[in-house]
């Protein structure tokens, strides 16, 4: 399926120029001029890229922004691209903290604007339609003797209880992950991911372990958007 890119810009002629510089690309752009309306767009499908204007009747770009962040599932899934013709030293301060990928100055060529799309694009896998939450083998007898044997001295009881203690943490866990990415709290996030990445590589779940690495790098980075989208490919995970 083609990735998804939802405009948001009450300018008529903004929106024909932002039109004009993407058309034949291979996507699905998305045209809303109000947030409720991008709100509901966003919703009903993934979306993988954002632009947004700061300045529009009735609810603003940032307010916009700041409802996603409560939604960490809606803010995940998409890299934010701030439009606008007020990006001020103030202004650029003010969305500092929030999980934009790119700021982008009005008036802005038509190069500027495909650039901006393609590598806001470049290396996301395309969303599917109803995207199939990610399913966690878990290990085989096999796994679970060699883990007993290198984590827990060969003892299998213990193993099979220390695993049964993290499967009753792991809510709490993701709990505390969705609080940190809603309130953009990469410190928080860096320390969770930083505890799982050996959680999850003494219970024998590597490719979690490895997402949970990248998560903490992210983090640290730091990284806004790509964090945001790592707790909520681990935090599938750890649903599972």
């Amino acid at each position: 399926m083609r990735p998804r890119v939802l405009l948001l810009d009450d300018d008529d002629l903004v929106r024909a120029l932002i039109v004009f510089a993407i058309e034949d690309m291979d996507i699905e752009l998305v045209e809303c001029t109000s947030v409720a309306q991008a709100m509901e767009r966003m919703r009903a499908a993934p979306v993988q890229l954002l632009l947004t204007d700061l300045m529009m009747p009735g609810e603003s770009g940032i307010s916009f922004i700041g409802r996603l962040v409560d939604e960490p599932a809606l803010a995940a899934s998409v890299r934010i691209v701030v439009f606008s013709a007020g990006l001020t030293q103030d202004m650029r301060e003010q969305l500092a903290p929030l999980p934009i990928w790119r700021l982008l100055s009005k008036p802005a060529s038509i190069s500027a604007i495909r650039n901006c799309v393609e590598e806001g694009l470049a290396g996301l896998a395309p969303v599917a339609q109803d995207p199939s939450p990610v399913v966690t083998a878990t290990p085989s007898s096999a796994q679970t003797d060699q883990i007993a044997r290198t984590y827990f001295d060969g003892d299998r009881d213990l193993s099979d209880s220390y695993r049964q203690t993290c499967l009753r943490q792991f809510p709490a866990d993701i709990q505390a992950g969705d609080a940190a990415a809603a309130h953009v709290d990469l410190a928080a996030l860096r320390r969770l991911a930083h505890d799982l990445k050996s959680v999850m590589q003494i219970l024998g779940h590597d490719a979690l372990a490895a997402q949970a690495r990248a998560l903490e790098a992210a983090a640290a980075a730091p990284d806004i958007a790509t964090a945001v989208r790592g707790w909520a490919s681990l935090r599938a995970g750890l649903a599972q």
